[in-house]
């Protein structure tokens, strides 16, 4: 009797094993990638003329959350940006509890939407956003920074609904907005996107549209919009842990998660400066 309850507790954490297993699987491959800090193009010392955070996947960990914007803000950064999956199931209390947070910790934000911001509002057959646009708004948006006689353009967009991925009104924001890259008067110095899911990665199958041809359709005009419009780098979260990597001349960055749990390394984000035209660099900082 001994050795079947034995053997039964033994199949159910095997199968419990399995479960976890398989719940993190779309993390897994991203540890093949290291992140390597960007160093200053010039050897001469420059002092940063834009300090911001890019924030991954808090998933409602929101003391953690806390600790992140308080480093950020110590560390001089202008301004927040948080890539996704800011909620662990998207249901509207997070939100507001999420937005408490980022109101009360005195810097500027932005924020995109991650596919965990996605799950209740489309179980409850609703505008998969609802609850997202109920509290930040517009889901995309651009962002035109001036420092003397350089211009920054930063581009948020939207790609976290795995099943349906951009729509056409989006596209065409996003078509228009980094058309400015292509002015005659050469006025934009460096162009960042920020986006959930990653449209390329060099080991991770987990990119943009790996559960639609459709949506793989997308990340394929979106990776050449960008190299059309010559963005200078790309930052994502979704995937748990920094990496940093390239793409035809594109900068593409991952940013760690701050989340205690879900996570293959300590909680940590990433600090950007920019030093002058196309020239940055980018650090992890760990909690």
């Amino acid at each position: 009797m001994n050795k079947k309850r034995s053997f039964f507790v033994l199949l159910v954490l095997i199968f419990l094993g399995l479960a976890i297993f398989w719940r993190l699987k779309p993390l897994i491959d991203i540890t093949k990638v290291g992140f390597f800090e960007t160093p200053t193009v010039t050897p001469i010392v420059q002092e940063p003329i834009l300090k911001f955070s890019v924030i991954g996947d808090p998933e409602s960990d929101l003391t953690n959350l806390k600790k992140a914007l308080e480093l950020a803000k110590n560390l001089g950064s202008e301004f927040v940006v948080l890539v996704g999956d800011l909620t662990k199931t998207g249901e509207e209390k997070q939100f507001k509890e999420l937005k408490e947070v980022l109101e009360k910790s005195g810097l500027k934000y932005y924020v995109v939407p991650g596919n965990h911001d996605l799950y209740v509002a489309k179980k409850k057959s609703l505008n998969p956003l609802v609850y997202f646009q109920n509290y930040f708004g517009k889901p995309y948006q651009q962002l035109l920074i001036e420092k003397g006689n350089l211009k920054f353009n930063f581009l948020f967009i939207d790609n976290s609904d795995e099943d349906q991925g951009i729509e056409e009104t989006q596209m065409n924001f996003i078509k228009q907005n980094l058309a400015l890259n292509s002015s005659p008067s050469g006025s934009v110095a460096t162009t960042l996107v920020f986006l959930h899911i990653p449209v390329w990665h060099p080991t991770s199958e987990y990119i943009m549209g790996y559960r639609s041809k459709e949506v793989s359709k997308q990340k394929d005009e979106l990776l050449n919009i960008f190299k059309e419009a010559s963005v200078s780098a790309a930052f994502f979260g979704h995937l748990h842990k920094t990496s940093s990597y390239e793409w035809e001349g594109i900068k593409m960055y991952v940013a760690g998660s701050v989340n205690s749990f879900r996570n293959w390394q300590t909680p940590r984000f990433l600090k950007v400066e920019i030093l002058g035209k196309g020239n940055y660099k980018t650090q992890e900082i760990e909690l």
